[in-house]
């Protein structure tokens, strides 16, 4: 069997969609189509016979940063070398790109293979778990509806905040039907001093990303979010940092899993700034 590339469209987001549900993960085919919606070349597949067997996928950020996620392979067909050939090709083509940048969330499994690449450890990354607990009501955080001036203010401040363009995907997910998000404007003025958004997943409600400028505000984002997901099961994937240990117990979650944010090169922007106390998620940094 020869192996086949190609872009991934919209009628091989069901298969998609399989790998990552054989796989346990998360995501949802609202995911895969929205990966597809940021970065419609960013997808790509590996195909055996007609069928589609691997895949991997890159969102660009700007000329900042391009980032790679989604790197599967069939179990039935693992040990011929598929998630090689799919991790290089999407590598190529986030080069390709011309970002300053490339990064990725690596298993212990998957971190030798990334530096031989050329990537380099940047930080810890934890997947938290549980049933967000409800701190003291504060009232402060306000739901963002698509379309308002204050969608503006977030992109701005997470621009300032990440150090690349993430607006894309902020529309996207601000847009997307079932995505929620709740913003904290500055006291007294326009501006925003934080914002979060909380998606279903397959499993799990996805909640992230969230940037605060304080702890203060981080709280009053959680405590928006636990409200609205109740008893329900949540994740969330923080760089390792104090005020994740010390803030995320108490809103009740856990570490469920590690994994190394990694970069290429070494000083390249890596969504490991301080205020970025939530990622979008493993494959969107």
């Amino acid at each position: 069997m020869q192996p086949e590339i190609s872009s991934v469209t919209a009628e091989d987001v069901p298969a998609a969609w399989r790998l990552s549900t054989q796989a346990g993960w998360n995501q949802t085919l609202e995911d895969w189509e929205r990966l597809l919606a940021v970065q419609p070349d960013g997808l790509i597949a590996v195909r055996l016979d007609g069928h589609l067997r691997a895949t991997a996928s890159y969102v660009t950020y700007g000329g900042e940063l391009a980032w790679i996620g989604m790197v599967l392979v069939d179990e039935a067909v693992r040990g011929y070398g598929l998630g090689n050939l799919v991790f290089r090709t999407i590598l190529e083509q986030a080069i390709s790109s011309g970002v300053a940048a490339v990064g990725l969330d690596a298993t212990d499994l998957g971190r030798p293979i990334y530096r031989k690449q050329g990537f380099e450890d940047r930080c810890a990354i934890h997947r938290w778990g549980g049933s967000l607990v409800r701190f003291e009501r504060s009232g402060a955080a306000r739901e963002l509806i698509a379309g308002g001036a204050e969608v503006e203010e977030v992109i701005e401040f997470d621009r300032r905040s990440a150090g690349c363009d993430r607006s894309v995907l902020l529309r996207t997910l601000i847009g997307h039907p079932g995505v929620r998000t709740w913003y904290l404007p500055e006291r007294g003025s326009a501006g925003c001093r934080g914002y979060v958004c909380l998606r279903p997943g397959r499993l799990s409600f996805q909640l992230g990303p969230l940037v605060a400028s304080d702890r203060a505000a981080c709280r009053s984002l959680l405590e928006a979010a636990a409200q609205a997901t109740a008893a329900a099961d949540v994740i969330a994937d923080a760089v390792e940092s104090s005020m994740s240990a010390a803030l995320l117990p108490s809103a009740g979650l856990g570490i469920r899993r590690t994994l190394s944010r990694m970069i290429r090169p070494a000083d390249g922007v890596a969504l490991a700034a301080s205020p970025l106390r939530l990622a979008a998620g493993f494959e969107w940094g």
